[in-house]
């Protein structure tokens, strides 16, 4: 320090200014300033569906919390994390926050460790281990995320060695530490005050978890065992049956797991019904314009093709289920295919894509993890033999004089080609004339007789009206008809 006299205008005497420096020496004893975390952290995990989803964290604090914590003290004075008081803890509904004291014990809840709050907080050192055990197809995709408020505890370093708060090693008699009125006056030694270890101000581990779409689920994937009778009427086939008898139940966890999506909102799925073996006569139908379609949204279902319904991204769960109660079958040819065939309906969730674009999955952008949940059922058609009759017709021949007339070939056609039968009967005959089956012996054909199928196919049967010996000129008119 420099002290002046002040003799500028020589007032004081000639010699003009005067002055004198000394050292003054201050001596400041240190004190421990509060650590502090410069930031939280977060704990992940990815929602898997399973009964028992990968648990969050399980990291011991020092190992977690180490890089955000800060002592401001001289480099020469700093000291390391000791611990936590925690302060909070809020599982959102999601799961449970449980923590390793490293002892027998294992795994504790915290709700285990009595009452935690402010004023009460839990006391727990740099070696135990934190984890956020989640529920079964939980996420926070949307959510708020479970969490853990804490203090930092650090180590002193000033007395030449850690003095440290007695932390919790069981949680029957748990250590806890008053934040709100002890923060600044920590008591390392009987007298000495204002040295805290503890932070001030709070902040929070988070337990954060992706979503992961999960299957739809039904009651019972099996479908209807269908057996059909096909009508005798030429044209007509089956009658339309359905797919299923009532509700497959159909469900799905992920709308009302996931905050982004609405509960009962199923998405912008898909329904695909495939018929094993399908062939030309096999249809599958559902009416179009049922809630949950996307509009033109039906495509295929003919001919034995597969039928694929395209679902409208405001679909609900229970307008799809109602879409897959009216899947519908039927056989419209004369020519069923024999035996039973399978039959799938698959649902496909399009990881529950919604209007707003949201989804079930957040681990990929374009829905490349939908699932799926496939109903079997089966189908079989009873055959029968459809009643045959050949088209009407008439037939002329020349008729000449003293000679019996050209015979004139039966045109029978039967109604289908895999169901002939081997042969047709003669029913009546109304007029003179013979039938004819030109067979190696050529004989007559009489009302009852039975005509082989392969006389029909080789045109073997004839009609040879009599000879008119008389009167030029004049035609007889006559009928008969054959039953098949």
């Amino acid at each position: 320090m420099t002290f002046s006299d002040g003799n500028n205008d020589a007032g004081q005497g000639s010699g003009g200014v005067l002055d004198n420096t000394q050292i003054i020496n201050l001596a400041l004893t240190a004190t421990n300033d509060a650590p502090e975390f410069q930031a939280g952290e977060t704990i992940t995990t990815t929602e898997d569906g399973g009964p028992s989803p990968a648990p969050a964290g399980e990291q011991t604090l020092g190992n977690l919390l180490d890089g955000q914590f800060n002592d401001p003290d001289a480099p020469a004075q700093k000291s390391d994390l000791a611990g936590v008081a925690l302060t909070a803890f809020d599982d959102q509904g999601l799961g449970t926050w449980q923590v390793d004291l490293g002892g027998t014990a294992g795994w504790e809840d915290l709700s285990d460790f009595g009452t935690i709050s402010s004023t009460s907080a839990l006391l727990l050192d740099r070696d135990t281990a934190i984890r956020f055990e989640v529920n079964p197809d939980a996420n926070t995709d949307g959510a708020t995320r479970p969490s853990v408020s804490i203090h930092a505890v650090e180590t002193d370093e000033l007395t030449g060695g850690p003095s440290l708060p007695a932390f919790t090693t069981d949680s029957s008699s748990p250590e806890t530490f008053d934040t709100d009125d002890d923060v600044g006056e920590f008591m390392l030694a009987a007298g000495e005050e204002g040295r805290s270890l503890v932070s001030a101000d709070p902040v929070d581990i988070e337990a954060g978890f992706d979503a992961v779409n999960d299957d739809p689920t039904i009651i019972s994937d099996t479908a209807e065992a269908l057996t059909l009778n096909e009508d005798a009427t030429p044209g007509a086939g089956t009658l339309e049956a359905n797919l299923l008898s009532g509700s497959p139940g159909l469900a799905d966890v992920d709308p009302g797991t996931t905050e982004t999506l609405d509960d009962t909102t199923f998405g912008a799925g898909s329904i695909t019904v495939s018929l094993d073996s399908g062939d030309t006569g096999d249809q599958l139908r559902v009416d179009d314009m049922l809630a949950g379609i996307v509009s033109g949204g039906v495509s295929g279902g003919v001919d034995g093709s597969d039928l694929v319904i395209d679902l409208a991204t405001d679909a609900t769960i229970a307008q799809v289920d109602a879409i897959l109660q009216d899947l519908r079958y039927q056989h419209t040819s004369d020519t069923p295919p024999a035996g039973t065939r399978t039959f799938t309906i698959t649902v496909a969730d399009n990881e529950n894509l919604d209007a707003d674009g949201d989804d079930a999955d957040s681990t990929n952008t374009d829905q490349s993890n939908t699932q799926t949940v496939v109903l079997n059922g089966s189908v079989a058609i009873n055959s029968k033999t459809t009643r045959r009759r050949a088209a009407d017709d008439t037939l002329s021949t020349e008729r000449r004089h003293d000679v019996d007339a050209v015979g004139v070939g039966l045109r029978l056609q039967p109604a289908r080609r895999r169901d002939r039968r081997r042969s047709i009967g003669c029913a009546s005959n109304t007029a003179a004339g013979q039938r004819h089956a030109r067979t190696q012996w050529q004989r007559s054909c009489n009302a009852s007789d039975v005509i082989s199928q392969a006389d029909i196919d080789n045109s073997n049967l004839t009609y040879v009206p009599p000879a008119e010996r008389e009167r030029c000129g004049f035609y007889r008119h006559s009928t008969f008809r054959c039953d098949g």
